[in-house]
């Protein structure tokens, strides 16, 4: 399986480490637990990050990884029918964060996939850096974020 993460660059040294969302929490974790948040494509990695920036110029210094897992890695996924009512509530509260937080303890598997509330056919990827399994899943080199630099020009 592949997904995309987008981060800024000077986190792309360690991209599955979960310290991001672990500080600052997000709609699938508390701030307190670490998790990583990618996409299943680039296209809605960068739909997914552009919903929690206000200014486009701050995206200059991201950059998107691929990330690769083993086709044998566990994975959970999940559909809008399998959730409780609100987990896509604007803004993300504690209906989806008690969700991912009970993915995460129970540990069950590495990956799981969950909707997105910005793209009815997208999956978000959440990855459990503290599952053994983790050492299933590799990170490519950073690539820059060459949309961003044409968003930027429209004046958007």
């Amino acid at each position: 399986m592949i997904a995309w993460r987008i981060l800024h660059q000077r986190h792309a040294h360690d991209p599955l480490s979960g310290l991001g969302a672990m500080k600052y929490g997000g709609r699938w974790n508390i701030a307190g637990a670490p998790i990583v948040y990618a996409a299943q494509t680039y296209s809605l990695a960068l739909i997914e990050l552009m919903a929690n920036v206000n200014d486009y110029r701050l995206l200059c210094d991201f950059v998107a990884i691929k990330i690769e897992m083993y086709a044998t890695i566990k994975t959970i996924r999940i559909e809008p029918s399998d959730l409780p009512a609100g987990w896509d509530a604007v803004p993300s509260g504690e209906i989806s964060r008690r969700f991912g937080d009970n993915w995460l303890k129970q540990g069950k598997s590495v990956v799981m996939l969950v909707p997105s509330s910005m793209a009815p056919d997208g999956k978000v990827v959440l990855i459990n850096p503290l599952h053994p399994d983790i050492s299933k899943i590799s990170c490519k080199d950073p690539e820059p974020l060459v949309a961003i630099r044409r968003l930027i020009k429209t004046g958007k």
